[in-house]
């Protein structure tokens, strides 16, 4: 009989182990995913339309001309040569 409960109290204990083990690993799972997540939002960045030709680029590939509150934006210095022909 004494054998039992120690084979059953074996069983309870390896059983709780494997319990904690799995909780702790889909915690780290979790906080890998938020990692992940955090770091890729930080790589992301603004998109800004190209005033002459309308194609979208992210704004730290764009030249900007014009006052705060009249920004523009070009994808290539052609593009803005272009506008600001036309526009004079």
């Amino acid at each position: 009989m004494s054998r039992v409960l120690f084979f059953i109290a074996i069983f309870v204990i390896v059983f709780l182990l494997l319990k904690y083990y799995r909780k702790q690993k889909i915690k780290d799972g979790d906080a890998e995913k938020n990692a992940a997540t955090t770091a890729k939002s930080k790589q992301t960045e603004d998109m800004v339309r190209c005033v002459q030709c309308g194609v979208h680029l992210p704004k730290g590939e764009s030249l900007v001309t014009g006052e705060a509150s009249k920004t523009k934006y070009f994808c290539s210095e052609a593009h803005r040569r272009a506008y600001s022909d036309q526009a004079q």
